[in-house]
């Protein structure tokens, strides 16, 4: 829905009319305002998940292997990037079109390519499928391959059969 508004307002923009113009920059500032504080609110509950569950683990044996840590701690840094993203756009819209963001792309590269790409690496490096895998009950597949890396070529084609 955020981003339903915030394209609303890019089309707004996009028109030549002063007061559509006008209209479109104030959507596009109101849906950044709130995609920011929602991304801050999920930030947030995902921090007190992450301590409420490990407060409920300590002392557990499987603990040390289970993958969960790996996962939030992907998830903070991409959230973190996306956020710093979302701050940046915020202060680049509301300086306006003769603003120091808008008026260099160096800022851009930085604080939205470069951090984008970040996400995509950290995301694509650990990724939410092995915790997927091991909820469906692949899981002692899955348990060798990540946490001891050693895996049988019988395991290896039984995976492949399961997942074709």
């Amino acid at each position: 829905m955020i981003r339903a508004d915030t394209a609303k307002g890019a089309i707004l923009l996009s028109q030549q009319k002063v007061d559509s113009a006008r209209k479109g920059t104030k959507i596009v500032k109101i849906g950044l305002v709130v995609q920011t504080l929602f991304l801050g609110l999920f930030i947030v509950v995902a921090s007190t998940f992450h301590i409420r569950l490990k407060e409920k683990r300590d002392g557990d044996p499987l603990e040390a292997k289970a993958p969960w840590r790996r996962h939030l701690l992907a998830l903070y840094f991409a959230s973190t990037l996306v956020f710093i993203r979302c701050i940046f756009r915020l202060v680049e819209y509301f300086e306006g079109e003769n603003g120091y963001l808008l008026g260099h792309e160096w800022p851009a590269y930085i604080f939205d390519a470069l951090l984008m790409v970040l996400v995509m690496i950290s995301l694509a490096s650990i990724h939410p499928s092995e915790v997927v895998a091991l909820l469906r009950g692949y899981g002692v597949y899955i348990r060798k391959m990540i946490l001891l890396r050693e895996v049988t070529c019988q395991e290896r084609d039984a995976w492949e059969l399961l997942t074709r």
